[in-house]
C-alpha cells in the first residue's frame, strides 16, 4: 500500500515538474511578445511622427568643440561618428537590413564624449533603429569608446527590444553611473534571448550584486556560445564568482574571457574540475588575473583530461617555473591544444626550457618525433628553441627534425648519430630513412628550407654512412636521393 502511495507521488510530482516547466515556457515566449507589442507600438508611433522624412539633426559647428577645448584630432574623430550616426540612420530609414549596427571607434584611445548637442543625432538614430524590425541570427549590435548618460541608453533601450539581435558589445564606454550601464546589458539580455555572443569590456562594475545580476542575466540565455567580460569587476569584486557562475551554469559555451577581473581562486578547483570534465569550451581567457603555480597545477592536471580546449591565454600572472613543469608534463600527454599563452609571468630560462623540452625534445630522433607538435607556446624566447608554428603539426615536426640534422651536419655527426638511434640492423632501413630525411628537407609548399642546403645533408650521408655495403645491397639510391619530395614524413 505504502509503495503504491509512493509511487502516486513521485508520479504527481513529475507531473508538476512538467507543468512548471511548461508555465516556464510560457512565460518567456509571452515576455517576448510582449516586448514585440511595444516594439511594434512604438514603430507605429514613429511612422506617424514622420510619414516624409528627412534627417533633420543639424551638424554640429567645429567652433563648439574648439571653444570647449578640444583638439583638431579629436574634432575630427567626432566629425567621423557623427557621419556614421547619420549613415546609419539613413540606410535603417531605407529599409536596408544591417548585419552589423556598430558606433564608435574601438581602436582610438580616446572616448567620444556626450553633449547635449549631440542629442538630436541620438534622436535621429533611436527613432530609425525602431523602426527596424528585420530580426534573425545575422544582426550585431555594438558601440565602442562612445560616453553614454542614462538620457541616452534610455532612449535606446525601448528601440532594442524584440529585434532578435544575436551579438552584442559594449566596449569601453563610460557611464554617469555604473549601474545604468549594467541595467542597459540586462534589458538587452532579456529582450533578446537569441544571443549567441555577448561583449562587456572595460566598464567596470562596482558593486557585487551588479556583478550578480549581470551573469545571473547571462546564464540565462541558453543559446549563448561566447561571453567576454574583460576587466569588468571592481576593485571590490573577486572575479572568480562570474567564473564559477559561468562555469556551474553554462556548461555549452564555446569561449570564456575574463581577463582582468581581479580572480582570487583562493585554492578552489571549480576551473580544474570543469576542464577535466571535457567540455565543449575551446577558448580560455584569464590573462592578468592573479593565477599563480598552484592554479596552474591545477589547469595543467586537468588539461590531461581534456580534448576540447583549444586556446588557453594565461598571461600576465604570477606563474612561475614550477607552473611550467606542470603544463610540460600537461603537454607530454594532451595533443589537442593548439595554444598556450604564458607571456608576463614569472617564468626564467629553466621554466621555458621545460616547455620546449615538450614541444621539442631533441635528445634523438625519435623523441623528437614523439614530441608535442600542436601546441605554440606563446611567450617563449625565441633564442630558447624552435616552436609549433604552423597549423599542421606534421610540418612542425618535419621542421624540428630537420633542424636537428642542419645541428649535426654543422657538426659533422650525421652518420655518428644515426647509428646510434638505429642500431645493428640499420644498414636494411637505409633507403627509407633517406626518404623520410629527404621530405623534412621541404616545407609544406615543396620549397627547401633555408636553414641549410638539403644537398650538403645528404652528402655528408653518403660520403660517411655505410655507403660501401648499401651501393652494394642497393641500388635504387640515387633515385631515391634525388626525386621530388613526397607528401608526409
Amino acid at each position: 500500500m505504502l509503495a503504491k502511495m509512493e509511487a502516486h507521488m513521485n508520479e504527481l510530482e513529475n507531473k508538476c515538474q512538467s507543468m512548471q516547466r511548461e508555465m516556464d515556457g510560457m512565460k518567456d515566449k509571452s515576455q517576448f511578445l510582449e516586448a514585440k507589442c511595444g516594439s511594434l507600438e512604438r514603430t507605429l508611433q514613429s511612422l506617424t511622427k514622420c510619414k516624409e522624412w528627412e534627417y533633420s539633426a543639424p551638424p554640429v559647428p567645429s567652433r563648439h568643440w574648439t571653444e570647449l577645448g578640444f583638439d583638431e584630432d579629436y574634432i575630427y574623430r567626432m566629425d567621423s561618428f557623427l557621419e556614421d550616426v547619420k549613415i546609419i540612420t539613413c540606410k535603417l530609414r531605407g529599409g536596408e537590413h544591417l548585419q552589423d549596427i556598430s558606433l564608435g571607434d574601438g581602436r582610438s584611445d580616446e572616448i567620444m564624449l556626450y553633449d547635449d548637442i549631440l542629442l538630436p543625432h541620438w534622436r535621429e538614430f533611436v527613432d530609425a533603429l525602431q523602426l527596424n524590425n528585420s530580426s534573425g541570427y545575422s544582426n550585431s549590435f555594438s558601440i565602442s569608446k562612445v560616453q553614454l548618460p542614462s538620457v541616452v541608453l534610455d532612449m535606446i533601450a525601448p528601440a532594442l527590444r524584440g529585434k532578435g539581435f544575436n551579438y552584442f558589445g559594449f566596449d569601453h564606454n563610460e557611464f554617469a553611473d555604473a549601474i545604468d550601464g549594467t541595467e542597459f546589458g540586462i534589458k538587452f539580455i532579456h529582450n533578446n534571448p537569441n544571443l549567441i555572443y555577448f561583449k562587456w569590456v572595460n566598464n567596470p562594475i562596482n558593486s557585487v550584486e551588479g556583478v550578480g545580476r549581470l551573469v545571473e542575466a547571462i546564464n540565462s540565455l541558453t543559446s549563448l556560445k561566447s561571453v567576454l567580460l574583460e576587466n569588468c569587476c571592481g576593485d571590490n569584486v573577486n572575479g572568480y564568482s562570474i567564473l564559477r557562475s559561468l562555469l556551474t551554469m553554462n556548461e555549452n559555451l564555446d569561449i570564456i574571457d575574463l581577463d582582468s577581473d581581479n580572480i582570487q581562486t583562493m585554492g578552489g578547483t571549480h576551473l580544474s574540475d570543469f576542464l577535466a570534465t571535457n567540455p565543449p569550451l575551446r577558448k580560455l581567457f584569464l590573462e592578468n588575473d592573479n593565477l599563480n603555480d598552484h592554479d596552474a597545477r591545477l589547469i595543467a592536471s586537468s588539461l590531461m583530461q581534456n580534448t576540447n580546449l583549444r586556446d588557453l591565454y594565461l598571461g600576465d600572472n604570477g606563474i612561475t617555473d614550477a607552473g611550467c613543469s606542470a603544463f610540460a608534463e600537461a603537454l607530454k600527454q594532451n595533443n589537442s591544444l593548439t595554444v598556450l599563452a604564458l607571456y608576463g609571468n614569472e617564468i626564467t630560462e629553466r621554466g621555458w626550457k621545460l616547455l620546449q623540452n615538450a614541444v621539442f625534445d631533441s635528445s634523438d630522433l625519435n623523441s623528437a618525433a614523439d614530441s608535442n607538435h600542436t601546441c605554440e607556446i606563446r611567450g617563449i624566447p625565441i633564442e630558447i628553441g624552435i616552436n609549433n608554428s604552423s597549423d599542421c603539426p606534421k610540418e612542425n615536426m618535419k621542421k624540428k627534425i630537420y633542424s636537428m640534422l642542419c645541428s649535426r651536419n654543422n657538426e659533422g655527426s650525421t652518420a655518428y648519430h644515426l647509428n646510434l638511434e638505429l642500431g645493428d640492423n640499420s644498414l636494411q632501413l637505409v633507403p627509407k630513412v633517406l626518404e623520410r630525411l629527404r621530405n623534412c628537407c621541404y616545407n609544406g609548399d615543396g620549397e627547401e628550407r633555408a636553414t641549410s642546403p638539403p644537398l650538403s645533408i645528404f652528402y655528408e650521408i653518403i660520403r660517411s654512412w655505410k655507403m660501401p655495403t648499401l651501393f652494394e645491397a642497393h641500388s635504387d639510391l640515387i633515385s631515391v636521393m634525388f626525386t621530388q619530395p613526397a607528401v608526409g614524413i
